[in-house]
């Protein structure tokens, strides 16, 4: 039988061996451009192996991971997001509120893009503020291969099972659901997709998909959508010489006309003069 994400929390808890600890620093880019999150995510490879591009000392790598490396890709820092090979990836993320962990299973074949349901845990209450400090200690510049490392992502892992173990909040079925929406839509916000596929992917009934995102999320599903490719092309605005069509392409907005108007609506000047005005 395959092993669970409690499982797995206990085997890392429990005295896992680690090879290597990588700290990704997003200082080279990729073309195609890829995606951020607006949270830290620390990651285990617990099976298989994962090829996966990463900015290490300012050089974009290409990392084999296999079973004991693990990594941690800090809030804004670009991930790549392989699923090439097999593997099985444990990922820890404090969010604004909760505590997300998810337990990966990623079959042979997959092409990026494609998403694949994990076993996730949703805690419905504030992170631990001793998960949050090992979590800034890993994240240290330059501390990757210390002694420390082991003893904190254990910890980690022991923190988050601890959570994990706790009962659900009366609130907390209602905020899982909008996590598990939420977190297909912070890796696939690129693509074009509508409520009402969204509402069918997940076995949600639209209205109540676009009730539980302004209840929980204080916005609609478009508005969330919208904001999260928003972010990436200031980013990419910041970052790249890419014209501004093809960062309006690489975001996922239908057209150049379209990007440049809501741009400048959203924050009072075109996508270019956006552009020198953080560049000079």
């Amino acid at each position: 039988m395959a092993e669970t994400l409690t499982e797995a929390l206990e085997r890392i808890a429990g005295g896992m061996e680690f090879r290597r600890f990588l700290l990704p620093d997003g200082v080279a880019a990729l073309d195609p451009p890829a995606g951020t999150q607006p949270c830290d995510r620390l990651l285990f490879v617990m099976h298989g192996v994962k090829r996966e591009p990463m900015s290490l000392g300012g050089e974009a790598r290409e990392i084999e991971l296999a079973p004991g490396d693990a990594y941690l890709v800090r809030k804004n820092v670009w991930e790549y997001c392989s699923v090439a090979t097999a593997h099985r990836l444990l990922c820890i993320v404090p969010r604004n509120g909760f505590l997300r962990v998810s337990y990966y299973d990623y079959p042979a074949g997959m092409h990026r893009g494609e998403w694949c349901d994990p076993e996730a845990v949703h805690s419905g209450r504030p992170v631990p503020q001793p998960l949050l400090a090992v979590f800034a200690a890993l994240g240290e510049p330059g501390g990757e291969a210390g002694s420390h490392v082991p003893h904190l992502l254990r910890a980690a892992a022991a923190l988050a099972l601890a959570e994990c173990r706790r009962p659900a909040p009366p609130a907390g079925k209602a905020a899982a659901t909008f996590d598990r929406v939420r977190t297909f839509l912070d890796y696939n916000y690129t693509r074009p997709i509508g409520r009402g596929e969204l509402a069918e992917r997940f076995g949600l009934n639209a209205n109540y998909l676009s009730e539980l995102f302004r209840r929980m999320g204080g916005c609609g599903v478009q508005e969330y959508i919208e904001a999260r490719r928003f972010e990436m092309a200031r980013r990419l605005l910041r970052t790249t010489e890419l014209p501004v069509k093809a960062v309006a392409e690489h975001c996922g907005f239908s057209g150049e006309v379209y990007f440049i108007r809501r741009f400048r609506e959203l924050h009072g000047r075109p996508p270019g003069r956006y552009r020198i005005e953080q560049n000079s």
